[in-house]
């Protein structure tokens, strides 16, 4: 727990936040780590709320991803574009170009809302750098909604 914690905020958030990720090949794992810090304290959240990290499964063996699952000592979730493209509806920031390129209209907010299951939200829309995106989801509401 950070100074910045309240007692008992940890223990609602724990372990109830997805990081759906996704990135260029070849994303360095620091800028990708970085985003996810940054977006969870956009959040209002510490690495202890995470669940999981979520992607497409085209991404599942980019160095980048595999190491925020490690940094964050989580499983890997991944899904199919089909199953991504499934979400569009609950999307924040759907994107054409992202479509075109694998098939859904969403890797990063498709994936954390996949993994967060029907009862899912986005906790924080796509973030993003040059080459790495980031969202939140959960499954529960958070006290600063």
């Amino acid at each position: 727990m950070t100074s910045a914690d309240t007692p008992g905020q940890e223990t609602h958030h724990a372990r109830r936040v997805i990081v759906g990720a996704g990135c260029s090949k070849g994303c360095g794992s620091a800028e990708l780590i970085g985003l996810a810090g940054t977006a969870l304290e956009q959040a209002g959240l510490t690495a202890v709320a995470v669940a999981a990290i979520a992607t497409l499964d085209l991404k599942a063996d980019e160095a980048a991803i595999c190491a925020l699952a490690a940094h964050f000592g989580v499983p890997l979730l991944t899904f199919d574009a089909a199953r991504l493209e499934q979400e569009t509806p609950r999307l924040a920031t759907p994107s054409e170009r992202v479509f075109a390129a694998v098939g859904c209209h969403s890797v990063c907010e498709g994936a954390a809302l996949a993994a967060a299951g029907p009862d899912g939200h986005l906790v924080l829309a796509r973030r993003k750098t040059a080459r790495a995106a980031i969202a939140l989801a959960a499954a529960i509401a958070l006290p600063q909604e």
